[in-house]
């Protein structure tokens, strides 16, 4: 995984697990793990599933494996460049659970990327949509609009990222070099 989308603070959950910023916070129906290492040597998050229990939906562990192994697969992919299979692996990570807001996030950032800067902005819509708590998605959707010129796009989404985490570095850096007050 880039290192720019990865912020060293972290916080634990209300079960314990480790959480990095631009994750939700573990909930019940979450699942956790940590992963060996990927290509850069990061730490897999906690990352929240789609499954809601409280309608009765379920996701197997078998199937949460499954999905995180693909979004290690697709973190191995960005870090080579190849950002087509990291995509396909991302995608394969949707098709699993398709209210995955994790794998949404990362997908638009391959496709932030390769340049492809409208899928990327819906894939990080839809991410927030899902877990609107998401900082890697309002932090890579407002980098996507500031590459694309919308400058009161990007502020507007670094400033929800900091909502969320106050101390989010990657969006106080944003606003800085946007010349705008954190």
């Amino acid at each position: 995984m880039p290192q720019s989308l990865l912020d060293t603070e972290s916080s634990r959950g209300r079960d314990g697990l480790l959480c990095m910023p631009w994750c939700s916070l573990p909930a019940p129906q979450e699942s956790g793990r940590t992963k060996g290492t990927t290509a850069t040597s990061q730490q897999m998050p906690t990352v929240k599933f789609g499954a809601n229990p409280s309608k009765g939906d379920r996701i197997s562990e078998t199937v949460q494996e499954t999905a995180l192994t693909h979004l290690d697969d697709g973190w191995a992919c960005v870090d080579k460049g190849k950002y087509d299979d990291a995509i396909a692996h991302y995608d394969e990570a949707i098709a699993l659970d398709p209210d995955f807001a994790v794998a949404y996030a990362l997908r638009g950032d391959a496709y932030k990327n390769k340049g492809e800067f409208d899928h990327a902005l819906v894939d990080f819509t839809k991410a927030i949509k899902l877990n609107p708590k998401l900082v890697l998605a309002y932090n890579n959707r407002g980098h996507t609009y500031e590459m694309k010129g919308g400058r009161e796009q990007a502020i507007a989404d670094f400033r929800k990222a900091l909502a969320i985490v106050p101390s989010q570095q990657q969006a106080i850096a944003a606003l800085t070099r946007l010349g705008v007050r954190p």
